[in-house]
């Protein structure tokens, strides 16, 4: 009795002991599925997990009958990311067909937990089409930038010019930045975009991702680059090496508890590009507190080495100078010690704008004069008569309102109604010579926040 009593005890040890190594390497699809390649017989199927894992698809033309099956020798990709990134060729395949597809990785050959993706499709080529592989090429247009660190965990963020998959690679040494942290999949096409900032609220642009980065070790210095890739393929697109540092853990908890009564600092209005000639211009903004503004700016986004300050206000006009003519500049906008930053650009004018400068051209602005909940009046001023349009959006690439004033002013004032509350609205402010017809003149693109609900409106203290 007591041999027996000894083996099932130790039977029972045994199998919670592998329970206990099964839930801790349950396996976890991490980025993808995608199809990186469609040709008229054949297609790759690719995917990420946690841990090293088996690589199946399972696929049909009957999204109910999945009846077919391909894949990978078991441990994964051995050129990339070790045994944790999967690629599958689906061969014999009927050209210009739709087929369904599901992927599959476990935890062990034939043993262990499986994961498991949502039923995706993709369609074949027709007989002699060219192979459908990926040649839009993903540009980082902005970033990337720490947004947040602690002493476990970081927010990376960057943009692109296109929707693309994401991933950050980091490490403590620079020349072998073998950790990597993944975007979340969002939406259809699975962009990686990472968690959403506190607040922010509405469907996200699949161009700005944000990565967050954990398990990491308090004061210490991590290196990392940001990656976009299209999510059929192709190169990915790569930032340059970039530093992070971990804060104390103490440190970590004083942030911590000086979030629970977070800053309500932001830039209201702006930062507008103004005054721009081909070696000035003037940056202008308003900020929701009194707050001392520092501006750094550069013609590299990722060298900005001039700076210029305002002191505390919460109007802001600051002069950048030492600028060439026809260069695109980047700027950085930190307001009361980074509570609140903006971030954006500006082309100078040539050198010999002076004389070639159009018929209309603004003077002065645009400003905003004041904001509420519901309005907000934009203001500026060209050298003769000239039409007021405002034209304005939530979407810095789709500014599909109008707002206008009568024709024929030089100091004009438009006012734009119906607004939602604590909203962030871009707007670009156009003056024609005639109603129709003539030159036209446009401001850069700028931005606006509304008011909040029980929050003052603002205004200007220097109006137009």
């Amino acid at each position: 009795m007591t041999l027996k009593r000894t083996f099932a005890i130790s039977a029972l040890v045994l199998a919670l002991f592998v329970a206990g190594v099964q839930a801790q390497t349950a396996v976890q699809i991490t980025d993808g599925p995608r199809v990186e390649f469609t040709g008229d017989r054949s297609a790759v199927v690719a995917w990420t997990t946690n841990v090293g894992a088996s690589a199946i698809v399972r696929f049909g033309t009957d999204r109910n009958s999945l009846n077919q099956t391909a894949q990978q020798e078991w441990g994964g990709a051995k050129n990339t990311n070790e045994s944790r990134t999967h690629r599958v060729e689906i061969k014999n395949l009927n050209p210009n067909t739709e087929y369904f597809f599901v992927v599959e990785s476990g935890q062990a050959e034939g043993s262990g937990t499986a994961a498991k993706s949502d039923v995706m499709n993709f369609r074949t080529a027709a007989a002699g089409q060219a192979n459908q592989q990926s040649t839009t090429s993903i540009q980082i247009t902005d970033g990337p930038k720490v947004e947040f660190v602690a002493d476990k965990t970081a927010v990376v963020a960057w943009t692109t010019d296109h929707p693309s998959y994401t991933m950050v690679r980091y490490g403590t040494d620079p020349n072998n930045l073998n950790l990597t942290a993944f975007g979340d999949r969002r939406g259809r096409m699975g962009m990686g975009q990472g968690p959403r900032p506190e607040g922010e609220r509405g469907r996200r642009d699949p161009r700005n991702h944000r990565v967050e980065i954990t398990n990491l070790q308090p004061n210490t210095t991590y290196y990392f680059v940001a990656e976009s890739g299209h999510p059929r393929g192709g190169a990915m697109s790569k930032s340059q090496v970039t530093t992070l540092k971990t804060l104390t853990t103490e440190a970590a908890a004083e942030q911590y508890k000086s979030k629970q009564q977070p800053s309500t600092m932001k830039v209201q209005a702006g930062p507008i590009p103004q005054s721009v000639t081909d070696t000035t211009a003037t940056l202008w903004l308003m900020t929701s507190e009194d707050a001392a503004v520092t501006v750094k700016y550069g013609s590299d986004r990722s060298n900005m080495n001039q700076t210029a300050q305002s002191p505390t206000s919460k109007q802001h006009s600051l002069r950048l100078t030492g600028l060439q003519p026809s260069t695109t500049y980047f700027f950085e906008v930190n307001a009361g010690d980074g509570k609140a930053t903006e971030r954006g650009q500006f082309q100078t004018e040539n050198a010999n704008f002076a004389s070639q400068r159009a018929r209309v051209h603004l003077t002065k602005g645009p400003v905003i004069e004041y904001i509420d909940r519901r309005t907000a009046i934009v203001a500026w001023s060209t050298n003769v008569r000239a039409s007021s349009i405002v034209r304005y959006g939530t979407d810095p690439n789709n500014l599909n309102k109008t707002a206008t004033a009568p024709w024929g002013q030089e100091t004009h004032r438009v006012e734009i109604k119906n607004l939602d509350p604590n909203t962030k609205y871009f707007f670009v402010v156009e003056s024609s010579q005639a109603e129709g017809t003539g030159t036209l003149a446009k401001s850069n693109s700028a931005a606006f926040f509304t008011v909040a609900e029980g929050q003052q409106a603002m205004r200007n203290p220097q109006p137009q």
